[in-house]
């Protein structure tokens, strides 16, 4: 009736105890072009070289190539030997007489002469017949071992690419009009200066004798008068093919050469001379001009020796092609710095070398002086028409108010008194050279005033009077200076400003002199009063014009930045040229080259900052009062960008920060609790793209981003709450409407978490998590401290909620939960529809949030155990790949047992393999016998006594040859069979005839209930027990099932009768049943709870041991240690794995004092003992 198809059982073992060949072709040399012959060999032999015996010396096999102006000369030259009667060709019969009347002319003679040196009739000895058996070769191979190129045709065409009839044009011709014009054994040299005249004078006209015979040469060319005027082949022959040219283009670069040395040598004399103790500058072009120049006349002599006396650049060897190349380059180098310096000289606007009176200079008022002035020291005349002053009209060396009135009509030109009218060239020498004579003099005398004394005293260098007459001048000057009625102070004071600096410039150019020695002597010996004449120009207009003037020139500044705030016009150059006056005018004067920006700052940054700072307010009051908070934050926006940009244009460095924190306080920071109340809103909204522009403005204040990240945590777990609140509800609905509609059952009303769907759960999770970490990333940009406030609440909400922990001391039943929404994706029998969505990815996103990771681990490890036992399993690769994410996440040892299960399924499967050949030999076995041997310590399974459970005879041989072939393998390891795991398949033969049998999935007792059936229809509850052997409620947990799907009738029927001893149960004859296959196993509902049990009992237990591992670790370490610091430390070396409770801490002290491990000391103190 029942034959058992396919056992799983499960046993607890007790642990305690190649290389590559080419061919190179070695040909090389004159076997190269052995592609393009005419005749190629094909035999593998050695044949005689046909040209041995031939004057025509070839070095390959190849048709001679003979030039059609060689054929038609030597065929000229055999005529000739004919005409002789030298009878040099072997007696061969006479010539044609008019031919023979042709050739005798004199003019063929020359003709004749001049091929007379042509390499290829000496090599034929001017012999008619070598010529012959040279062309016509004798057949040296056979046909069968040659071939033939047809391309050699293509390749010799006259109009082809080697130039065949320019070649034959110039000779022919060429040499004619040679021979015609000079005499024969003229110097070669005459042809380039012949031919020149030939192409610039009128060509006479040539009669032609009509008697005169035409002859055509081989080449199909008419000698005649008229192809001797073509002018290409002339000019190539007298610029192309004559050896002078390059000679005489060696000699023109020689020449100017020369000329550009000696120009460069002049100019380099002329130069170091001074004119009135001027002295110009040397440009670095000069002297390259003459380095260059040097090596130039020397580098080209040597060339054109080279050129004419040695080797050509190919046949030399590496060593003399690399000498003459670096030579070249080093020659190319040199010429393009010198051109390169000269280019630099004939362009740089600052030199001497420059036109007076350019327009640039001259809307300045000022000139400069040039070289041919210079040199020459002419009397200069200015625009207003002043006396002629010669070197006579200086005034006196020594008098110093001649000087000083000599210069001060210069000086007024040069600070702009007269307005527009610049100083020319010639009054800016003179005021320099007047300067330049005051000085000298007065420091070549013995006795002169000293600035620093007031008196008389030895100086080597003088200029304290003229000093202190600038001074004085400056100051009345600067006074002097008045505003129009119709301009403001600001536009006065650019217009001013501007001018004096230009002039303060070139001010301290003419009194350069006196800055170089004493003002730097001065200054040397400890004077912290004198200041050069630039320097001593900006501190009187600071102390004389900006100090009188300082309020009004601030104020309207701060007006024409206001005025530009509210959208109006204003001249924001003015507005640049005033502030940065301020900052020239920074002068320190302990050290005049630190940049000192204390008048910038203590008059304009901090009154710009202040009533920046009051703008913004009351700006930003107003709008907020009138708009929302969104359209204020677009505010923000353009503003700051409008400051930005004010600041880049015309504010100083120093000034930008503390600029932007007066915005950031005064548009952001002010109005933060604004921008929180409306941040709520945009939450519910969605509204990203407003929620990241508060963040951005918020963000330049950090300040302000930690309230607005709490308020975020905070929505984010109300949010979170209200969704988990409704799906409890929704399960609390289905159990009562459940309960409602069957209260005949005796269920009680539950609304336990344990109702809730995992996946419906896990989900909602996930949605939550995923909906805000995309905020989080779009709008916050990632921000830490957001993530911070993400991870926060989602660790809150994940651990804590109205499914997880109903009662506040509930343990969280996420774990549990997530383990099974993770069992449902990993299970084999899984549907895809419920799957679709989920991926190690999402798994983990709840597992880092999971507070106790060793619940998860022990319940998802049970899982894991059902899922290994029972083949139920997508397949092993991922089942390892959520434990790879699992130990990145934790650690090695977090993992270590679910790694040891699968080593142990591996080894199962090679015992079952083994096992499989061994019992297949006997015949009453099991076919499909799967054993599974599984380590005590790793999987969660235990013994238990209630299943000890008596094989049916119909096993015992396949059992009895496991152990055999085990204990063969492993001696001294005990086996307990785990009855209680594990499962089988039956077929039985219960259906109609004609129809398959069915399959029943039953557990191991049921599989012994079964199998009694096969010996009696019928039996008692008693006899069946006795034959199964396991405890009465586990038998009757195990029985339920057949009675309620009907397999087996009971007799009597009824719940009060089923476990009576002496009620029967007999099969039925015929099962019905819609599906061939039934599974018995899943009605057992009392191993669920038993499992709950012992997990929750093995979390206690491996929570205690790990806490008393952190103690111990902690007190070998500190040796004496107090309650509170030692409660602190375990509490949070345990957070890795769970949230240890002090009351459980305080356990585990207990009871390793007691195991003295530790010991109690006064003060509340541990001290370690083992």
């Amino acid at each position: 009736m029942f034959a058992f198809r396919r056992i799983a059982l499960p046993v607890m073992a007790d642990d305690t105890h190649d290389s590559a060949h080419g061919v190179s072709d070695s040909s090389n040399g004159d076997h190269s072009a052995s592609k393009n012959n005419s005749i190629l060999h094909k035999s593998s032999h050695r044949h005689l070289n046909p040209f041995e015996h031939s004057n025509v010396h070839s070095y390959s096999h190849r048709a001679n190539i003979v030039p059609p102006y060689v054929l038609d000369k030597l065929e000229q030259a055999h005529y000739k030997e004919q005409l002789s009667n030298n009878n040099v060709n072997n007696n061969q019969p006479d010539i044609n007489p008019s031919i023979k009347t042709v050739h005798s002319k004199p003019d063929d003679d020359d003709q004749y002469l001049s091929f007379a040196n042509d390499p290829f009739v000496k090599t034929v000895r001017n012999n008619w017949h070598d010529f012959l058996s040279s062309v016509q070769q004798p057949t040296a191979f056979a046909k069968d071992d040659t071939e033939y190129d047809n391309n050699l045709s293509k390749e010799y065409d006259l109009k082809g690419a080697w130039g065949g009839e320019e070649r034959l044009r110039s000779a022919l011709l060429g040499s004619s009009s040679s021979a015609e014009e000079h005499p024969h054994g003229a110097a070669e040299g005459a042809g380039l200066l012949c031919g020149l005249g030939r192409l610039f004078r009128k060509p006479v006209p040539v009669e032609l004798d009509s008697e005169k015979a035409r002859v055509r040469s081989k080449a199909r060319y008419w000698m005649s008068d008229e192809k001797r005027a073509d002018v290409l082949p002339t000019m190539k022959r007298l610029f192309i093919h004559n050896p002078l040219v390059p000679l005489l283009l060696r000699i023109l670069i020689l020449i100017f050469s020369v000329c550009a040395l000696a120009l460069a040598c002049t100019i380099y004399t002329k130069s170091k001379k001074k004119y009135n103790g001027y002295a110009i500058e040397q440009q670095p072009s000069t002297i390259m001009a003459l380095v260059v120049q040097c090596v130039a006349i020397v580098y080209v002599i040597y060339i054109a020796y080279d050129e004419y006396s040695g080797k050509p650049l190919g046949i030399r060897n590496p060593l003399g092609k690399m000498k003459l190349i670096m030579l070249d380059l080093l020659f190319i180098i040199f010429m393009s710095a010198n051109l390169s310096l000269t280019f630099n000289t004939l362009y740089d606007d600052e030199w001497v070398c420059q036109n007076d009176n350019t327009p640039q200079l001259s809307q300045l008022g000022i000139y400069y002086p040039t070289v041919s002035r210079v040199l020459t020291a002419d009397p200069y005349v200015n625009q207003t028409s002043l006396p002629l002053i010669t070197m006579s009209q200086f005034p006196v060396a020594s008098d110093l108010n001649a000087t000083w009135s000599f210069i001060q009509p210069g000086l007024e030109f040069i600070l702009g008194a007269s307005g527009d009218v610049g100083v020319t060239s010639k009054m800016y020498m003179n005021c320099y050279t007047a300067i330049y004579n005051y000085c000298t003099n007065k420091s070549r005398h013995s006795a002169a005033p000293s600035l620093s004394s007031g008196g008389a005293g030895t100086n080597s260098y003088s200029g304290a009077e003229i000093y202190l007459k600038l001074d004085e001048y400056l100051v009345q000057f600067i006074s002097s200076l008045e505003k129009s009625p119709d301009e403001t102070f600001l536009e006065f004071y650019v217009r001013k400003w501007t001018r004096f600096t230009i002039g303060a410039g070139y001010l301290n150019n003419v009194f350069d002199y006196m800055n170089r020695y004493w003002v730097q002597k001065e200054r040397s010996d400890g004077r912290r009063d004198v200041f050069d004449v630039s320097t001593l120009a900006l501190l009187k207009w600071k102390t004389h014009m900006f100090n009188n003037n300082k309020e009004s020139l601030i104020s309207e500044v701060l007006a024409q930045i206001e005025r530009q705030r509210n959208n109006e016009l204003v001249d924001t150059s003015s507005l640049s040229t005033a502030i940065k006056s301020l900052v020239f005018l920074g002068i320190d004067v302990q050290d005049l080259k630190k940049p000192n920006l204390v008048v910038y700052i203590n008059h304009f940054e901090l009154r710009f900052l202040e009533e920046t700072k009051e703008y913004y307010k009351k700006e930003s009051f107003q709008f907020l009062q009138h708009h929302n908070v969104v359209d204020y934050m677009r505010k923000c926006e353009t503003r700051l960008a409008e400051e930005i940009s004010r600041s880049n244009n015309y504010l100083e460095e120093h000034t930008k920060k503390p600029l932007l924190d007066t915005l950031n306080q005064a548009l952001i920071e002010d109005h933060a609790e604004e921008m929180y109340s409306e941040f709520l809103g945009l939450l519910e909204q969605s509204e990203t793209d407003h929620i990241q522009r508060m963040y951005k403005l918020l963000s330049r204040v950090p300040a302000t981003l930690q309230p607005l990240a709490d308020t975020l945590e905070r929505y984010i777990k109300d949010e979170a709450a209200k969704a988990i609140d409704d799906i409890k509800k929704q399960n609390e609905q289905q159990v009562q409407d459940a309960a409602n509609a069957t209260p005949e059952s005796g269920k009680s009303k539950r609304s336990s978490p344990g109702a809730t769907n995992p996946r419906t759960y896990i989900h909602l999770l996930i949605s939550i998590y995923l909906r805000f970490n995309e905020v989080v990333s779009v709008a916050f940009s990632k921000d830490p401290i957001f993530i911070k406030s993400l991870d926060n609440a989602c660790r809150f909400f994940v651990n804590k909620n109205s499914i997880a922990t109903p009662t506040p001391k509930s343990n969280c039943k996420t774990p549990d939960l997530l383990a099974r929404y993770t069992d449902s994706y990993l299970k084999g029998s899984s549907k895809e529809s419920d799957t679709t969505e989920l991926n190690p990815d999402i798994l983990m996103i709840i597992f880092k949030f999971i507070e106790d990771k060793d619940t998860f681990e022990e319940h998802y490890r049970r899982l894991l155990a059902k899922r290994l036992i029972n083949s139920n399993t997508k397949s092993d690769e991922l089942e390892e790949s959520i434990i790879q994410r699992l130990q990145e996440e934790n650690s090695l040892e977090y993992t270590s047992k679910m790694t040891k299960m699968f080593q142990d399924m591996k080894a199962s499967e090679d015992l079952k393999n083994l096992l499989r050949a061994e019992i297949g030999q006997l015949d009453n076995s099991i076919k499909d016998f799967t054993p599974l041997i599984l380590a005590q310590s790793m999987w969660p399974f235990t013994h238990m006594e209630d299943y000890k459970l008596n094989l049916a005879p119909e096993l015992l041989p396949s059992f009895d040859k496991l152990l055999s072939l085990y204990k063969e393998k492993h001696s001294g390891r005990q086996l307990k069979w785990l009855w209680n795991h594990g499962k089988s398949e039956v077929k039985a033969n219960l259906s109609r005839k004609g129809k398959p049998p069915f399959l029943f999935t039953v557990t191991n007792v049921q599989l012994m209930i079964l199998l009694a059936f096969n010996k009696s229809n019928s039996y008692t509850f008693d006899q069946l027990l006795e034959i199964v052997g396991v405890a009465r409620h586990t038998f009757e947990a195990h029985l339920i099932p057949f009675v309620k799907y009907k397999l087996l009738e009971q007799s009597p029927s009824g719940a009060t009768e089923f476990s009576k001893g002496n009620t029967t149960f007999t099969i039925v004859e015929e099962y019905k049943s819609k599906k061939l296959r039934v599974n018995f196993v899943s009605s057992i509902k009392s191993e669920q709870k038993q499992d709950e049990v012992d997990a929750n009992k093995e979390i206690d237990e491996s929570r205690k041991n790990f806490l008393s591992a952190c103690i111990v670790r902690i007190m070998k370490a500190r040796k004496q240690i107090k309650h509170n610091e030692l409660v602190n430390e375990v509490a949070t070396q345990a957070l890795t794995r769970f949230r240890a409770r002090i009351i459980d801490i305080k356990k585990v002290i207990d009871y390793l004092i007691e195991k003295e491990y530790l010991r109690r000391l006064e003060n509340d103190m541990y001290e370690y003992l083992a």
